[in-house]
């Protein structure tokens, strides 16, 4: 059974975005508990910052985006 490349297509777009969110949310989960332990164990006030957000956002996009592509291509590698 063939795959036309509008699948292909739609698989790619799938993959990266999927890798894109879930990379980005495990950052920002991975920053708040950080925040959460520091804040509990120095006495310090917890400080969740648009900044941190926004590099945790970058970050999600860059290494899911590279990430997701991986995925496509050994799928697609190993498809033909």
């Amino acid at each position: 059974m063939s795959i036309s490349k509008n699948k292909w297509f739609l698989i790619f777009l799938y993959l990266v975005t999927a890798f894109v969110v879930a990379t980005s949310l495990g950052f920002i989960l991975i920053l708040f508990v950080i925040e959460f332990c520091i804040s509990i164990y120095t006495k310090r006030t917890f400080d969740f910052s648009n900044i941190d957000f926004m590099q945790c956002v970058k970050i999600g996009i860059g290494g899911g985006g590279i990430g997701g592509v991986g995925c496509w291509v050994i799928y697609y590698k190993n498809y033909k």
